[in-house]
């Protein structure tokens, strides 16, 4: 089979800002393939500085690159050290220190100003209203309800469970459950800093599921997007998938079982499909 190249002339006129599929037809052993995606790379790599130092590279192999962040890698400087700026409810924010005096002193003020629009923990989370947004489960009509055999944990996992438990009951993220069709398994998964991150194992939920044929743009689409502009703002949203509510009718779908109770989610949780591609943490 001959390969599929591509010449110089056909790099004229193009739309960098564009971002659709590449779709071809080829031939392959006398058979005619209509439509085959080509994947056509990043255009950007980006490499954070401190998982830079922990590949123990020098520094002298980074390149300055200024050029347009177009059909090609970019290496980036390092990211500047942070100081923080104490705010007046006792909580500080990291500012970096490549500000120069004219952005600092803009910066500041604003921060210190705003300081109500940030949510420091879950219970300052106004949440989405239902009548904006609602997160809703598309099931299968031949699907049968599934109640996952309940799985043992150990002490460690069973302290951590409740604990998690407990703070997402609290905030009002879950709510005790009394009747169950589906029912899943939690699953604790420790976390870099040592603590515990609890899961649910939405398999057999997922599996009853359709997969969405139009998901949101992947990252590489979205880093594709900011090329040509000189900031690129990285916005953690705190507990992103939590601010949004699941549909009334779908609520007792996420059920799931610990050592003390059974629960379902008032918000979308982790792990379910076709939620998106959110910035979102878990604490």
């Amino acid at each position: 089979m001959p390969p599929i190249v591509f010449t110089d002339d056909d790099f004229h006129g193009l739309d960098h800002q564009q971002d659709d599929p590449m779709v071809i037809t080829i031939e392959i052993e006398n058979y005619v393939v209509k439509k085959v995606l080509v994947d056509q790379g990043r255009s950007v790599v980006i490499l954070y500085w401190t998982t830079y130092q922990k590949l123990q590279l020098p520094d002298t192999a980074m390149i300055p690159y200024d050029d347009p962040r177009i059909g090609r890698d970019v290496r980036l400087e390092p990211v500047e050290d942070t100081t923080p700026l104490e705010l007046p409810n006792g909580h500080s924010i990291n500012l970096g220190t490549g500000l120069n005096s004219d952005e600092h002193a803009t910066i500041t003020p604003i921060l210190i100003n705003n300081t109500d629009l940030f949510a420091w923990s879950a219970a300052d989370l106004p949440g989405v209203d239902p009548q904006v947004a609602s997160h809703k489960l598309s099931i299968y009509k031949e699907a049968r309800y599934v109640s996952q055999k309940k799985r043992k944990l150990g002490e460690e996992r069973r302290q951590a469970a409740k604990v998690e438990a407990d703070k997402l009951l609290s905030v009002g993220f879950i709510e005790e459950a009394q009747y169950t069709t589906w029912l899943s398994n939690i699953v604790l998964v420790k976390k870099a800093n040592g603590k515990w991150r609890m899961c649910v194992d939405y398999t057999d939920l997922n599996k009853a599921c359709p997969r969405d044929a139009y998901p949101l743009p992947n990252i590489d689409r979205l880093v594709d997007g900011v090329a040509g502009n000189k900031v690129l703002s990285f916005l953690d949203a705190y507990s992103g998938y939590n601010q949004i509510p699941m549909a009334t009718a779908d609520m007792h779908k996420t059920a799931f079982i610990t050592d003390d109770a059974k629960y379902f989610y008032r918000v979308m949780p982790f792990g379910l499909k076709n939620r998106g591609n959110l910035p979102a943490t878990n604490g």
